[in-house]
C-alpha cells in the first residue's frame, strides 16, 4: 500500500509520477501511464467517436503496462533461475560457457534493456 496521497500533488500527472518511480516500474511503463493520462484528459470536443478513441487508447496503454511488468518479473525468475546453474570450464582456449550460463547472459541484455540501461 501506498504511503502517497493524491492530495499531496498538483496534478494527477505528478501523482502517477510519483506512484510510478515509488512502485519502481520501468521508464517505458512510466511512459504508458502517462500515455494513458493523456488520453484520458484529451478533449474531445463532444465528439462520441473521439472519446471512446480516447478510452481505447488509455485502456490499452495500461494493459500494456502491465504486462511489461509481468515480462520483466519473468524475465528476472528466469536469470535467477539459470544463476543457480550457470558454469563455464575453462581450458587453454579460454572459458567454455555452459547452456546456463549463456542463457544467463542473454536474459540479463534483454532485462538490461528492458530497464533501459
Amino acid at each position: 500500500m501506498s504511503n502517497l496521497s493524491k492530495s499531496m500533488f498538483i496534478n494527477e500527472a505528478a501523482y502517477q509520477e510519483a506512484l510510478a518511480e515509488e512502485r519502481g516500474t520501468t521508464k517505458a511503463q512510466h511512459f504508458l501511464m502517462k500515455a494513458a493520462l493523456y488520453f484520458e484528459q484529451r478533449p474531445t470536443k463532444g465528439e462520441d467517436s473521439a472519446h471512446w478513441a480516447n478510452v481505447y487508447n488509455a485502456k490499452n496503454c495500461r494493459e500494456v503496462a502491465e504486462q511489461y511488468g509481468y515480462l520483466l518479473e519473468a524475465l528476472h525468475e528466469c536469470a535467477e533461475y539459470f544463476d543457480r546453474f550457470a558454469d563455464a570450464e575453462f581450458t587453454q582456449d579460454g572459458p567454455n560457457p555452459n547452456v546456463e550460463m549463456t542463457l544467463l547472459q542473454s536474459v540479463t541484455r534483454a532485462i538490461d534493456k528492458a530497464e533501459g540501461r
